[in-house]
């Protein structure tokens, strides 16, 4: 078995493990440890697609500040009539 990469395949791990100690074939004890580690992994998942918004995110940022300050006139060439 392939480890789950994704949280819906977490959730079908986690769905199969369930129907596994209904039927008898895993035990309950082996089904916690599962759970528990299913946890951790389903939190690694989401805390990695968070970190990959925000680099998306700084680098639009970043690209737009640039855009912005190549576009902004110099300091002493803004017309203000001083």
């Amino acid at each position: 078995m392939e480890p789950p990469k994704t949280a819906g395949e977490v959730r079908d791990a986690l769905a199969n493990t369930m129907a596994q100690v209904h039927a008898r074939q895993m035990d309950s004890r082996t089904a916690n440890t599962l759970a528990y580690l299913a946890m951790s992994l389903l939190r690694a998942i989401e805390v990695s697609e968070i970190e990959s918004r925000l680099d998306a995110l700084e680098v639009t940022q970043r690209g737009e500040e640039r855009a912005f300050f190549q576009s902004s006139p110099p300091d002493g060439e803004q017309g203000g009539g001083r």
